[in-house]
């Protein structure tokens, strides 16, 4: 059985979250995990025809503005709902706490992951802050990315919460991380 999971992602051009994502792609197991991906972008992106010879698909809905709070809840449930893959991996911390809850209501393991780093407090941090802090309760796993090769993740489990910093990659035969080797990889494994 292939488990799937949803990335939620702004576009799958070539930038530091979604080149790290598709390095991801490309080595793992892709007849045990599968990849699919619900883009903010209305136009071809730079991976989107590799994603699909890889076996992904690709769905797209309008970006969130702050004033279509409605509208893109419904969207993204519409989104979350017709690909029906059980996990859904959040990548973009502003809106979040919206389609991640639509996904947790659907009963989808859900994934927080931030690429954030500590910005300067301006308008717009307070803003994306504001956005972003109801992801703590509605997501069951989080990770985040830190300092050049390491990775740490924070995620709940029971109740509490658990962190672990480790230096990792991925194992080619699966997302389960390999410890100890030196490269940021900053995401949790599925079998963990």
């Amino acid at each position: 059985m292939t488990i799937r999971v949803l990335h939620v992602v702004g576009a799958m051009n070539r930038a530091g979250a979604e080149t790290m994502i598709m390095n991801l792609y490309r080595s793992i197991d892709r007849d045990r995990i599968q990849f699919d991906f619900l883009v903010h972008e209305e136009r071809e992106c730079d991976y989107d025809e590799e994603i699909l010879d890889l076996g992904g698909t690709i769905s797209r809905i309008p970006r969130f503005t702050g004033i279509n709070f409605s509208a893109y809840a419904k969207a993204s449930r519409e989104a979350i709902g017709a690909c029906g893959d059980p996990i859904v991996h959040g990548h973009i911390g502003s809106s979040a706490a919206i389609y991640l809850s639509q996904a947790k209501k659907m009963g989808k393991t859900t994934i927080a992951h931030s690429h954030a780093q500590n910005y300067p407090l301006s308008l717009e941090e307070i803003a994306f802050r504001a956005l972003s802090f109801p992801t703590r309760y509605i997501a069951d796993e989080f990770v985040a990315c830190a300092f050049a090769g390491w990775c740490r993740s924070v995620w709940h489990s029971g109740g509490g919460e658990r962190s672990l910093s480790c230096s990792c990659e991925w194992d080619p035969r699966g997302i389960i991380p390999m410890h100890g080797r030196g490269t940021c990889c900053c995401q949790k494994g599925v079998g963990d």
